[in-house]
């Protein structure tokens, strides 16, 4: 591989993880905005179970239109929130899969 061919490699690696960074900040101002919190550069629902089971605990308050609670399932690296169908299966961790999970549910619940 070429030096250049390197440096064209390295770029565009750089210009994925600045996405990923831009999209995780998204989501957790998305996150945030549900749990009715105050926003701050350091929100870590993507990182810490201490921040993203209270969200997970929200969802399964909620209520659908027909008054059914939706039901949370995290088992392995899998996610699930019946009542949405919504369903992350394969991640690499359990934190990834029930947060993407969580964004889903948000998203879905703000086109409703």
């Amino acid at each position: 591989m070429t030096e250049m061919e390197q440096e064209k490699r390295v770029s565009l690696n750089a210009d994925v993880m600045i996405r990923r960074a831009l999209d995780l900040k998204e989501d957790n101002v998305l996150i945030a905005k549900f749990m009715g919190g105050v926003l701050s550069s350091e929100l870590k629902y993507h990182s810490s179970w201490d921040w993203l089971m209270p969200v997970v605990e929200k969802i399964e308050g909620l209520r659908d239109s027909k008054g059914n609670a939706y039901r949370f399932s995290i088992d392995m690296c899998n996610a699930k929130i019946e009542g949405a169908n919504i369903e992350i299966l394969g991640g690499a961790f359990k934190l990834d899969t029930t947060y993407q999970a969580v964004v889903k549910f948000i998203n879905q619940l703000k086109t409703k």
